[in-house]
């Protein structure tokens, strides 16, 4: 993919998403643009006001981000065009004197929250957990509730957040398991060349769920030595019941045996969608 002048994120800026935007090499130089929501980043890049976007879209703990997944999946034509993996460090922060005694309520986006449910359990037990858009917006709503004069907030978030903020730290790298990250994707409106070392994201609706049907498929894989490398199935939004599959696969869309796979699923009456074809990340 070629240099990226304007890419898109989910903001407000100190989010890990923005963290993120600086590890793709094609965003280096790139203004970045934050929006409110995940449907406005993504928009932004279907409309042409951004060349790119970065969505976060799996985490090590929490699972897939289903906003970013049921997006791709469902409604947006962009396609993955790249992929990085950001290690998550969590800290907890609040109005300076404020002490973990003292706090009432904890702000964060939800996943954050989760990453972290067994030290805010032992640290601050009393404490409220609120959800909120982002970690950054946390750390912005802690300190504007501060200024108000409102006691005991705190938020989890990113250390360069708190700081921007003026906020002190309680605690550093309070994630529950020290191996929190998060993928974080690339997505544009068009798809990448093959460069020998990619994954493809693909999409299936099944013509009519019966015995064995998901075997059926994956068996399509394996019988071109093609590795699977995630898997997960989502309501396909027809009728209840009804679900769709979601899986990565080793190989670029236009590698031989990939493309073989999708042309004979196709031929049984499934749906493919292709969501990208990109390089595996390290």
């Amino acid at each position: 993919m070629t240099r990226v002048a304007t890419v898109a994120y989910l903001g407000p800026p100190g989010t890990f998403t923005e963290e993120a935007v600086g590890r793709f090499d094609q965003c280096r130089d790139a203004h970045r643009v934050a929006y409110p929501t995940v449907a406005e980043v993504e928009s932004a890049v279907r409309t042409g006001h951004a060349d790119a976007a970065v969505l976060a879209l799996e985490n090590s703990l929490a699972g897939s981000v289903l906003p970013t997944l049921d997006l791709l999946a469902f409604s947006s034509p962009l396609l993955i065009r790249a992929e990085t993996i950001l290690p998550i460090t969590l800290v907890l922060a609040a109005a300076a004197g404020t002490r973990p005694a003292q706090v009432r309520r904890v702000l964060s986006h939800p996943h954050a929250l989760d990453e972290c449910a067994g030290f805010l359990g032992r640290h601050v037990p009393a404490a409220v957990r609120e959800p909120y858009a982002s970690t950054a917006a946390s750390m912005a709503a802690v300190r504007a509730g501060a200024l108000a004069g409102e006691a005991g907030l705190a938020g989890v978030g990113p250390r360069g957040a708190a700081l921007q903020h003026g906020l002190d730290i309680l605690a550093d790298d309070i994630a529950d398991n020290p191996h929190n990250a998060t993928r974080f994707v690339l997505v544009g409106r068009t798809i990448g060349t093959p460069t020998g070392r990619d994954r493809t994201a693909l999409v299936c609706f099944q013509p009519a769920d019966h015995p064995g049907s998901l075997l059926g498929i994956l068996s399509v894989f394996a019988d071109r030595g093609i590795d699977l490398l995630r898997l997960e199935s989502r309501p396909a939004r027809t009728t209840l019941g009804q679900y769709c599959f979601l899986f990565d696969c080793a190989g670029h869309v236009f590698d031989p045996p990939v493309w073989d796979a999708i042309r004979v699923l196709r031929g049984k009456g499934a749906q493919i969608r292709v969501l990208g074809s990109y390089p595996r990340a390290d």
